[in-house]
């Protein structure tokens, strides 16, 4: 689409929506806000990173792109937006930071962002649990990181298959679950096996995801493969495999050569992503690199070997903002 200008973004949101919000905050996530959604709305583009500072509203900013992005969306009757935080108190923050959002800064009735009543257009959903996503009315679905690395308590027996069955939302992937089960997935030693093989079973029925937003992003900055710890490794790798991301360690070719017709009906499921993080990299700025690896099987960064070829590009994708103070 058209890029669009600041006069634009002011007739639909209002980034000053209390007294207590400063004027020049205010006018900064605008500008940020403009520049984030011209990026992403251009078909080549799928991969934003806002690196602000604490105190420059990056929730707000993220919100904002989101907000038009459902605004000019082609397909608002089933617009999914997913947003991944680290702690489950920060799905209640976000949850209301979404209804503040569309109560005092977004300023249209259009049944797209914002109903004629006043109120976020479709659901916000808080998931407790890592569980397949339903997608019959626009939804913001809330996860938490932790939940990625859902534990199993392999018994051996059909007690697995009870405790897996929130995880789905069809017959289909019942059906794999037992064919599974008789393939001697349930065994206490292939707990591994059986969380890529579940995400895999979530990411073919979940909807296509317009947007994810991964909140504190530097959690995932290991990326998708090994990790300094056992339950990090585990959460990354099922985290990549629910937004289907397809992987060729031994396990996965395990999974599809046992199930070689589930291959072809894993596909990527992230359109677009918008990290958050105030703290991009720890030690090197392949970590960044890590983090979009997480959610995207290709983006800016893919072909970088080097750590100079990344810092080459960041400019194009990556936000920084510092908080002046004045005393």
């Amino acid at each position: 689409m058209e890029y669009i200008n600041d006069s634009t973004i002011r007739s639909i949101l209002n980034l000053q929506g209390s007294p207590l919000i400063q004027k020049s905050i205010a006018d900064r996530q605008i500008e940020v806000i403009r520049k984030g959604f011209n990026f992403l709305s251009q078909d080549e583009n799928n991969a934003l990173y806002i690196a602000d500072e604490v105190g420059l509203g990056k929730t707000y900013i993220a919100l904002g792109i989101a907000s038009l992005l459902r605004h000019f969306s082609s397909n608002p009757e089933n617009h999914q937006d997913v947003i991944i935080v680290p702690k489950n108190n920060l799905q209640l923050k976000w949850k209301k930071e979404i209804l503040q959002f569309s109560n005092n800064n977004y300023q249209l009735l259009d049944n797209r962002v914002k109903s004629v009543i006043g109120k976020p257009t479709g659901e916000i959903t808080i998931h407790n649990q890592l569980e397949a996503i339903a997608a019959d009315v626009p939804t913001y679905h809330l996860y938490r990181s932790s939940s990625f690395s859902f534990g199993l308590s392999i018994d051996e027996s059909t007690k697995i298959l009870d405790d897996l069955q929130h995880c789905f939302i069809d017959p289909i992937s019942l059906a794999y679950l037992e064919e599974a089960k008789r393939l001697g997935y349930l065994k206490n030693t292939n707990k591994g096996l059986l969380k890529k093989f579940c995400a895999y079973l979530m990411a073919i029925t979940n909807p296509v995801i317009e947007l994810l937003i991964v909140d504190e992003g530097h959690n995932f900055k290991t990326g998708p493969g090994s990790a300094e710890n056992a339950e990090v490794a585990a959460r990354n790798a099922v985290a990549s495999r629910f937004f289907g991301i397809k992987m060729n360690t031994e396990e996965d070719l395990k999974i599809f050569s046992d199930f070689p017709e589930l291959k072809n009906q894993v596909k990527p499921r992230v359109q677009k992503l918008i990290v958050l993080s105030a703290t991009p990299k720890t030690y090197s700025l392949v970590e960044i690199k890590n983090q979009l690896d997480c959610f995207l099987p290709n983006h800016i960064l893919s072909n970088c070997k080097r750590e100079a070829d990344i810092k080459e590009k960041l400019p194009y994708f990556l936000i920084r903002g510092k908080m002046e103070y004045t005393i």
